[in-house]
């Protein structure tokens, strides 16, 4: 297993901070949902290897509007409601 490998992905959003529009980071689980047969439960160990061997299944595809491999990295990209305010 790749030691840097993890199920963390990053997460960029855009946040308004005292009146300016700042970028940050942070980490977000993955996501996966698929299918497995009732007769063969799927247990922590099970997963586990499947992760070890890269052996994942994709993310769904409802995901792609917001979630991009970028340097070999997952990063989701999302964007705080903007505030209006009166000055």
């Amino acid at each position: 297993m790749d030691a840097n490998r993890t199920l963390t992905n990053v997460i960029l959003v855009a946040v308004l901070v005292n009146d300016q529009v700042t970028l940050t980071q942070g980490g977000v689980m993955s996501y996966y949902e698929f299918t497995w047969p009732m007769d063969d439960r799927l247990t922590d160990e099970d997963w586990q290897e499947m992760l070890d061997n890269e052996e994942e299944p994709p993310l769904p595809s409802w995901t792609e509007s917001f979630v991009i491999e970028w340097d070999n990295v997952i990063v989701a990209l999302a964007a705080s409601p903007v505030k209006i305010r009166e000055k």
